[in-house]
């Protein structure tokens, strides 16, 4: 019991948030859940959004007239984004992408959304999931290509790995 109080004293710092892709909820939906949270608790950090969310959410802004991601995230940051999770990369091999994400960003769009979220000075983490389809090769490919981002941008906090689970899965 003492050990528990002692926890409750330590408030919650973050608050992580994701979605998915949803392409009928407007723009401005984005920037009033971001100041939402804000209000409630304006201390919080929010990190929120993956690379796949963000492509979404440019397409929807597009419709108000926002052209370029850096206008979106600068949007987002101002009402309270402060870092983005890493998900959605899966590998980056389009091999892997065609036989299994088709539906999802290309692997060089995840990567060039990441770039345009640390240009915008907001950090991101970076993930693989491995163990499905891929090789090792891809693996290799997957984390080199993150590599090379970070050299260029250092704006991943750090990486993932996540093991695909096979049970209840085609795989």
């Amino acid at each position: 019991a003492e050990k528990i109080r002692e926890q409750m004293h330590h408030p919650v710092t973050e608050v992580h948030m994701v979605a998915g892709v949803w392409p009928k909820i407007p723009y401005q939906y984005y920037l009033d859940l971001l100041r939402e949270v804000k209000a409630a608790r304006p201390e919080i950090h929010i990190k929120a959004f993956t690379m796949v969310e963000l492509d979404q959410i440019w397409k929807s802004a597009r419709q108000v007239g926002r052209e370029t991601m850096a206008e979106v995230l600068a949007e987002l940051r101002e009402a309270g984004l402060g870092s983005c999770p890493g998900g959605g990369a899966e590998v980056f091999a389009e091999r892997v992408q065609l036989e299994g994400y088709a539906h999802k960003i290309s692997g060089q769009r995840w990567l060039e959304i990441a770039r345009d979220v640390h240009a915008a000075g907001l950090k991101s983490n970076c993930t693989m999931l491995h163990g499905h389809i891929e090789t090792h090769a891809e693996r290799i490919d997957h984390l080199d290509r993150l590599r090379r981002l970070q050299d260029e941008t250092g704006g991943f906090q750090t990486y993932i790995p996540l093991s695909f689970h096979p049970a209840n899965n085609e795989w």
